[in-house]
């Protein structure tokens, strides 16, 4: 979607201020801080409305500075692991869009600024170590929110740009079982070795 979308973009396009949100986001981090209280707020609370959505109840929701938790009367994979798969600020922006009607340069821009948020938080939050992530195991963990986002953000551009969620499908699905032949054949001849 990505390539697709740069090939015809234009320096006006509406890529082009989804890719200015983007960068953004980085550099205020890079430049300022991170944002780490609202980004343990949005994680908890994804946390507290997967575990709703999954029929389970809230038993206790704490957050601090640099840390948080939700108690849940049940969990499971969908709730531990939905933080780092549903940007909830994206969400957020969604509802507000929806409500009051952003104008489409000024609500691109900020949708970048959300997935950029999203990422390079999440990215942050896994890199020191992730209690969610051990919970399944680190690989198990890493492969299904890895699915998830690819997923995810693969809707929210067709959505919102000129792609079409069949063709992102097709391709995606040809490109992993290219994935697979190439680690297979990688596989076979290191063992043949």
């Amino acid at each position: 979607i990505v390539f697709r979308l740069n090939v015809s973009s234009e320096v006006d396009s509406p890529w082009m201020y989804f890719v200015a949100g983007f960068i953004s986001y980085l550099a205020l981090q890079a430049i300022f801080f991170k944002p780490v209280f609202m980004y343990v707020f949005g994680h908890e609370l994804t946390h507290a409305l997967a575990g709703i959505i999954s029929g389970s109840k809230i038993r206790a929701f704490n957050v601090k500075r640099d840390s948080g938790s939700v108690v849940l009367s049940d969990v499971n994979v969908f709730v531990t692991l939905a933080p780092y798969f549903i940007p909830i600020y994206t969400i957020v922006l969604l509802v507000a869009h929806a409500i009051f009607i952003i104008p489409r340069g000024y609500f691109l821009f900020l949708l970048g600024m959300t997935v950029s948020f999203h990422t390079a938080l999440n990215v942050f939050a896994i890199s020191q170590g992730q209690s969610d992530i051990r919970r399944y195991g680190r690989f198990f963990s890493i492969v299904v929110v890895y699915i998830a986002n690819c997923l995810v953000s693969g809707a929210l551009l067709c959505i919102f740009f000129p792609v079409s969620l069949t063709e992102f499908m097709k391709k995606s699905a040809n490109h992993s079982v290219e994935g697979v032949y190439l680690a297979w054949g990688l596989i076979t001849t290191i063992i043949q070795r």
